[in-house]
């Protein structure tokens, strides 16, 4: 999806490009990790405006200049004075990771202005990496600032916690969501059911409705019932295949990070939580495994869908 805005985010925005400004802003600032309400968006907006040399400063909002030595570094993604850690893919964020941060710290800026660190998915630290992360959060360099990203900023130390400025993401409302998809799905049909579910998943709910999409609890509702109705072109029977996956997909992430079920899944549940998410969780898999095949020549795309539909309804109602 191409980029976009987020205006629920910009009086957070201005909070935060004023700080930087009047020099204000705490040299410890905790971000919520909330990419569908435009985490990731703020995140580097602000990193780009701490390293900037020339921030513009107008009616419309604060920003990073684009076109100083900086900006242009940033752009390529060769600034050397901005470092990002992160765990690997289903890993957690260990000790040599923030060791970097240590160093990185240490030196001296390369470019004269601001050092950056940005130290993503925090609450996936081992011990030994928070208790590194907290002896640099202690008595940060003035000119470096880090800016720690996490889902769940209860799953940090205490300690950690308390040497960071938390944000967390705000929320867009009805009227808010009503103006935002007019704008970017001007012609999709936008019901309340819509509605309530883009206050948590804007990003999914605007893909949903530019490519004229059901919402993904009309999927599940299909699956559980039966009443899924298969096209005939292989190419479709894929692309149906791929929505049920982003649906079922939707409950796994709510439920991993959360460890709770979304409101619109739990209507469906007729199993234990734990039951409930770990036959949505075969069922995904197999459904990754089917995608897979699909792609292949010579395989009879109807009947292998049918046969994955059956097998979830079974996992699902049993």
């Amino acid at each position: 999806m191409a980029r976009v805005s987020f205006p629920w985010i910009r009086p957070l925005w201005q909070q935060l490009s004023e700080a930087s400004l009047a020099g204000t802003l705490a040299h410890g600032v905790g971000i919520e990790f909330q990419p569908e309400l435009g985490s990731e968006q703020l995140l580097e907006q602000l990193s780009r405006l701490l390293l900037c040399q020339q921030p513009i400063k107008d009616s419309k909002a604060i920003r990073a200049c684009g076109q100083c030595k900086q900006c242009l570094l940033y752009k390529a993604g060769t600034h050397p004075d901005i470092l990002r850690v992160a765990p690997e893919p289903g890993k957690q964020l260990g000790v040599d990771a923030i060791r970097k941060v240590g160093a990185f710290v240490q030196q001296r800026s390369a470019q004269g202005g601001n050092k950056v660190i940005q130290v993503l998915q925090a609450d996936a630290m081992t011990l030994a990496a928070a208790n590194s992360l907290l002896k640099t959060l202690e008595e940060p360099p003035a000119d470096t600032f880090l800016i720690v990203s996490a889902a769940q900023f209860s799953l940090l130390l205490p300690t950690v916690r308390s040497r960071l400025m938390m944000f967390p993401m705000p929320r867009p409302d009805t009227a808010m969501l009503r103006t935002w998809f007019a704008e970017l799905a001007p012609e999709s049909e936008l019901t309340s059911a819509m509605l309530n579910y883009a206050q948590k998943r804007p990003l999914t709910a605007l893909q949903l409705l530019r490519e004229h999409q059901p919402l993904p609890q009309a999927m599940l509702d299909d699956l559980l019932c039966g009443t899924v109705q298969l096209p005939k072109d292989a190419d479709a029977i894929a692309q149906l295949v791929k929505t049920i996956l982003e649906s079922l997909h939707l409950i796994l992430r709510d439920y991993y990070e959360r460890n709770a079920l979304p409101e619109w899944a739990t209507r469906f549940q007729s199993l234990p939580k734990e039951r409930f998410a770990q036959a949505i969780s075969d069922c995904y898999q197999a459904g990754i495994h089917l995608r897979n095949d699909l792609q292949g020549p010579g395989l009879n795309a109807n009947l292998l869908t049918q046969r994955w539909l059956h097998d979830c309804r079974s996992q699902l109602t049993c």
